[in-house]
């Protein structure tokens, strides 16, 4: 099971005053990504959903999954209509649907079992999807917020090459990798 659901049921309501998002940076990620408009998008730990309306904007059709029922509340009060939220553990959910592109942002470190969590999202995937973990900060930036907070204290975001080998072994092939200004890993299935 994914860690926090608990902290993240807490922290819910102040997330956004908390943890404003950084525009640019998402821009940049989606950027990097290049989806195709109308594409059919599982955006997994979606949180508040600040996805959501980037997403919305390039015609995507989201599925928006969190384990915390309190954020997609948060989520579905910001933006009705945009997106299906679900209530659901990515590391053992069945959605009984394929994606053209599954997109984990400033979640992956939150997952107890990242391989297991890696297998699971690829059996979500259409061929030729494409899997895209990212960050809005570089490993270094995540690992020391969370190394300053108890609760996710042992949450840590690995090196971006470690991912790749670990998403390699779940069936992945690499497309592209970054840890400088942001963070990102992006995988197809072939």
């Amino acid at each position: 099971m994914t860690k926090g659901k608990e902290y993240f049921d807490n922290i819910a309501v102040s997330w956004d005053e908390k943890f404003k998002p950084d525009v640019n940076k998402i821009e940049k990620i989606l950027d990097i990504a290049k989806i195709p408009d109308g594409s059919t998008v599982l955006d997994v730990g979606t949180g508040t959903g600040v996805l959501v309306p980037f997403l919305n904007e390039a015609g995507c059709r989201i599925d928006a999954v969190d384990i915390s029922e309190k954020m997609l509340e948060v989520a579905r009060a910001k933006f009705p209509g945009m997106a299906n939220f679900i209530a659901a553990d990515m590391q053992s959910a069945d959605l009984q649907k394929k994606y053209d592109v599954v997109i984990c942002h400033n979640v992956y470190p939150h997952f107890s079992d990242k391989e297991l969590t890696l297998k699971n999202i690829f059996k979500h995937l259409l061929t030729g999807g494409r899997l895209l973990i990212a960050h809005s900060a570089s490993r270094e930036e995540v690992n020391s917020r969370h190394q300053a907070n108890r609760e996710v204290k042992d949450d840590v975001l690995p090196p971006v090459t470690e991912l790749a080998g670990l998403a390699e072994r779940s069936g992945y092939k690499t497309i592209y990798t970054e840890d400088a200004e942001v963070y990102v890993y992006m995988g197809g299935k072939e």
